[in-house]
């Protein structure tokens, strides 16, 4: 049963600064996707000086990357159940702005391996303390509507590193746009994305800290109940297979987008330019009307008293996203192929706002933080490490045809998207949100 967070005199008085502080916290997690996600348009350029194969930049990209950012992400939760939120963001985007520099500045595997596992370390610390000081910062009914202006990010993010990244990438390549620096275009953009971190976080600084309200608190900064988020897992194994299991395989499906933007370069012969912008183009426009469809239909549907609304949407965007992504790259002709790319990001909207949603409304207050960090841990350690290695490990074994890659993406999404479903379907047949 859903347990809603109280609406609280405070956050109703602060409504204006609360909106404020979230398209704060909103831009940086845009930055954080932004040093991940402009490395999909460097592939080649990574590859060919670094002398990798795809498997190295799968791993670079999503297994380190992601094993690490799930594993840090579940210290640094329990950290932001303890301590001041904001600063734990400030220090963790000097960290991984910093780390971004350094990917820069790499020239081997190895160097550029320690970066990535810099940025993944620094950026596993946002999203578990965001979480927490959204749900501070507006009550439950709002929540959902702010989850899903935070969770825009990833695809606005993805957005500005595929179009806008990819713009200066090619001016650089060009010789069109000429800096004082004598580097590779990739590695002015690592330096340009690492700067700017560096200023944001100056920016959070000056955040307030709110209160602590949550799920099942008494009041603001109650004390805490004694027991541990293990006790709570073994008491609530159902919850954990639809928050934990079922996103995790989601994103699974959803990571695999990282091979998007070479899917049309390979299969239809597209610049890095046409394919950065048809895929920014995508993410930009149909990724955030996906997350404020879902962040405005669960708002309503839990103003009707529908507690379950979270959960059964996201089941029914998880079986939608495989039958999409097992289409996507088969079509016969790029057009139908982004459009049904654009279905798919639509679809990929929902489960960053539902799911997150559904833990801040469920979990007890002093757990929110380390269950959000468990649910991240899920979407990095699985998601994000096995989301753009699948393809490539099953092109490897079948096909060894990078040519192939097309059928090697059909296959792992319908494989993980059917588990998926029945993880999260579990839950609202438990009734657990």
């Amino acid at each position: 049963m859903m347990i809603l967070n109280p609406a609280t005199d405070t956050v109703a008085k602060n409504s204006f600064y609360s909106w404020y502080a979230a398209t704060v916290l909103t831009l940086a997690y845009a930055l954080s996707v932004i040093d991940r996600q402009i490395l999909l348009l460097m592939i080649g350029p990574i590859e060919r000086e670094l002398h990798l194969t795809d498997i190295d930049f799968a791993l670079l990209s999503g297994g380190a990357f992601g094993i690490f950012y799930a594993v840090f992400g579940i210290p640094l939760g329990w950290a932001a159940d303890r301590f001041s939120r904001k600063w734990i963001i400030t220090f963790a985007i000097l960290c991984w702005s910093s780390m971004t520099i350094a990917s820069g500045l790499s020239n081997s595997f190895t160097q550029l391996l320690i970066a990535r596992i810099g940025v993944a370390i620094g950026e596993a610390a946002l999203s578990p303390a965001a979480h927490s000081l959204l749900a501070d910062f507006f009550p439950a009914t709002k929540l959902p509507k702010a989850l899903s202006l935070y969770s825009s990010a990833l695809f606005i993010g993805t957005a500005v590193a595929l179009i806008v990244g990819g713009g200066i990438l090619t001016a650089l390549t060009a010789g069109t746009l000429i800096l004082p620096l004598a580097l590779s275009p990739w590695r002015i953009i690592f330096l340009l994305c690492g700067i700017l971190g560096l200023f944001l976080a100056l920016w959070i600084m000056a955040l307030r800290e709110p209160a602590r309200y949550g799920a099942r608190s008494n009041g603001p900064n109650s004390p805490q109940p004694s027991f541990s988020l293990l006790h709570y897992l073994t008491e609530n194994k159902t919850q954990g297979t639809a928050l934990i299991i079922g996103p995790a395989l989601i994103a699974t499906v959803s990571f695999m987008d990282f091979w998007y933007p070479e899917l049309f370069i390979r299969t239809w012969g597209w610049t890095i330019a046409e394919s950065g912008q048809a895929n920014g183009l995508s993410s930009l426009i149909f990724g955030p009307l996906g997350i404020i469809c879902a962040g405005f239909w669960s708002s309503r549907l839990l103003r009707n008293g529908h507690h379950d609304s979270c959960l059964r949407l996201a089941a029914c965007a998880a079986l939608a996203l495989g039958i999409a992504s097992f289409l996507m790259p088969l079509m016969p002709t790029a057009t139908s192929m982004l459009c049904l790319l654009g279905l798919s990001k639509f679809i990929m909207g929902f489960t960053p706002v539902l799911i997150p949603s559904a833990i801040q409304l469920t979990v007890p207050h002093h757990l929110r933080a380390q269950y959000s960090a468990l649910f991240l841990f899920g979407t990095g350690a699985i998601g994000m490490s096995m989301g753009p290695l699948s393809p490539p490990l099953i092109n490897s074994l079948i096909f060894a045809d990078p040519m192939m890659m097309r059928y090697s993406l059909s296959i792992a999404a319908i494989l993980i998207s059917i588990p998926a479903w029945l993880c999260v379907r579990a839950g609202y047949k438990g009734k657990i949100a």
